[in-house]
């Protein structure tokens, strides 16, 4: 009788083991729920913890960890092995464990640009019948930071803050209890007038330096102050005030300290103001500024909706630059106004609407805004001096060009203005009868037209191709990182247009080291590489290999058919794949 009793025994632990062994190796992740795991014998232990028993399963729970308020963060440890992270807490709501709730879970990743935002990486889960949630975390990189918000779908007042710096040492790690509490205000105040009177209606706009302890630490090579401060500012949100000119703001506790900006119709900017997270009773003082009017006198050729009549603030000598700027629209007889502008000096300008352009069509005109009051300014007259330039732009078969784009400066000038070109023609508004002018686009070769005149025909020839080759195979990064190349100009230092239509695209080497490039510009190009990730295309992706090869090289035939060797050191690959990677 002992003996079946032995054999069903081992059976049984036979059948546990391979259970266990399926559970690890093949469930996939969104078929994960949190009712499958109600114990901690599959978990890896943070520490030891007390037992608890649920009365409703009859099943001991490990939690690990004493709970966490929403401002506190709860730090994992770095692993090494590059599995897929998952985690599993007990969350607590005001009356104990959140049992059978959905919950929205919003990460949060840190790259070299600032902080990303959340919708679009945010799902949902659901606790079991006890509280207990497991949540599998895909992150892109394991240097990645990930600040992970929990949000209670049914009450979504309830939210608390949860900071994974990286992978647990194993597959899955118990983090414990996770306290949800209803949000406390981030900032409360009021928004008043120099006279002390409330204004209702006023939009507070606040941006947050992100808390110190929720940053990871930068690269210490990186020398780029303006990358940390970057990414240090990425929170913002914004709120009303009330008809007793009271705001208040709800949000989680992601950062220290705030900078508030008010803003309200017909009264100036108010003074960013700054702040410590949580501040109650902040007084914003709103003071009363006054207005500007005049009249843009236009030629029977010209659309009022093709120019831009822009307003700008000139500080005084050691005040702070704020950049305040706004437009104003011309009535149909050309007549404008604005009111609410800061007392001080602003300057006037005429311009393109179409484009854009640092090119104004009249010159600047300067005005001084007096509280209180409404001063006119003299009329600007475009009925004289400005010149409209119809232009055509087509193929070597005389077709139109859609795709093409350029950009003009002025005699004796080099401000950049663009030039739109729909259907193969293109109008420019301009104070001279002709300027000198930059074309390109997609699959042509960069024109450059220094006479341009109205009735002009430009003809845009195709870019032909040319191939490099790389000289030391060894060079190419492992997937899934490519090894890119561009051909530059050197056109594009100060004209954004100008290089875009002058240098090639970037494109990637092949296995066998070979990339094909359109040539758009003859003569002296430099060859610029690059270490990116396989199908991305923002600069936060790629990392530049700064003199990783010779100087220029010369291309004077579009016939060109011998490839272009590239020589290029495996080491620069390696270094500038270090910084990419410790980048993002």
């Amino acid at each position: 009788m002992k003996r079946p009793v032995l054999l069903l025994a081992l059976a049984a632990a036979i059948l546990s083991v391979l259970a266990w062994l399926v559970f690890e190796s093949s469930i996939p992740v969104e078929e994960i729920s949190s009712s499958a795991l109600t114990t901690s014998e599959t978990l890896q232990e943070v520490a030891p913890a007390p037992e608890t028993s649920s009365a409703e399963s009859g099943t001991r729970v490990r939690v690990g960890r004493p709970s966490l308020r929403p401002a506190h963060d709860s730090l994992l440890p770095r692993p090494g092995n590059g599995l897929e992270l998952g985690v599993r807490m007990r969350v607590l709501g005001p009356d104990g464990p959140c049992a059978g709730l959905k919950l929205t879970v919003s990460p949060y990743s840190w790259t070299s640009s600032g902080w990303s935002r959340p919708d679009p990486n945010s799902f949902a889960v659901r606790t079991d019948h006890i509280g207990f949630v497991l949540i599998p975390l895909r992150l892109v990189d394991a240097s990645d930071p990930m600040l992970l918000a929990l949000e209670e779908a049914d009450a979504s007042a309830l939210q608390a803050i949860v900071v994974v710096p990286g992978f647990p040492a194993g597959r899955w790690l118990e983090l414990g209890d996770v306290q949800l509490e209803a949000l406390g205000p981030l900032v409360t105040g009021t928004v008043v007038d120099d006279a002390g009177q409330p204004i209702a209606a006023a939009k507070v706009d606040v941006v947050g330096q992100i808390r110190p302890e929720l940053i990871p630490n930068p690269d210490s090579n990186r020398t780029d102050q303006s990358w940390e401060a970057r990414s240090r500012r990425g929170m913002s949100w914004s709120a009303l005030s009330n008809a007793k000119g009271r705001f208040e703001l709800r949000a989680p506790a992601f950062c220290s300290d705030l900078e508030l900006r008010a803003t309200a119709h017909g009264w100036p900017s108010a003074k960013p103001q700054i702040c410590r997270s949580g501040s109650r009773d902040v007084l914003i003082v709103m003071r009363r500024g006054g207005g500007l009017e005049g009249r843009v006198l236009l030629s029977p050729m010209m659309r009022r909706e093709d120019v831009k009549l822009t307003i700008q603030y000139e500080p005084l000598t050691g005040e702070e630059q704020t950049g305040e700027q706004l437009g104003a629209a011309l009535s149909a007889d050309g007549a404008w106004s604005a009111q609410g502008l800061r007392p001080g000096k602003w300057r006037i300008g005429i311009s393109d609407s179409r484009v854009f352009t640092w090119e104004p069509l009249a010159p600047i005109l300067e005005a001084f805004v007096v509280a209180g009051e409404t001063t006119r300014v003299p009329d600007i007259d475009l009925t004289h001096g400005v010149h409209i330039l119809n232009i055509e732009v087509v193929d070597a078969m005389g077709l139109p060009v859609p795709s093409a784009t350029g950009t003009f400066h002025g005699p004796g000038s080099y401000e950049n203005n663009d030039i739109v070109v729909q259907k193969g023609r293109a109008t420019l508004m301009t104070r001279y009868p002709s300027v000198d002018a930059w074309f390109g686009g997609p699959g042509y070769m960069c024109e450059h037209v220094p006479n341009l005149r109205d009735g002009v025909r430009v003809v845009l020839h195709a870019a032909p191709q040319v191939e490099l080759a790389l000289q030391n195979l060894a060079a190419l990064p492992p997937e899934p990182y490519q090894l890119c190349v561009q051909l530059d100009s050197g056109r594009g230092a100060d004209n954004w247009i100008l290089g875009e239509i002058s240098n090639s695209p970037v494109v990637g080497f092949d296995r066998r080291g070979r990339a094909t490039v359109e040539m758009r510009s003859m003569g002296n190009v430099r060859i610029l590489l690059y270490v990116r990730r396989e199908g991305s295309e923002g600069n936060a992706q790629m990392e530049f290999l700064s003199s990783a090869i010779g100087g220029p090289i010369e291309i004077r035939s579009p016939t060109q058919t011998a490839p272009i060797p590239v020589n290029l050191d495996a080491e620069s690959v390696k270094s500038a794949l270090l910084r990419l990677t410790k980048a993002r």
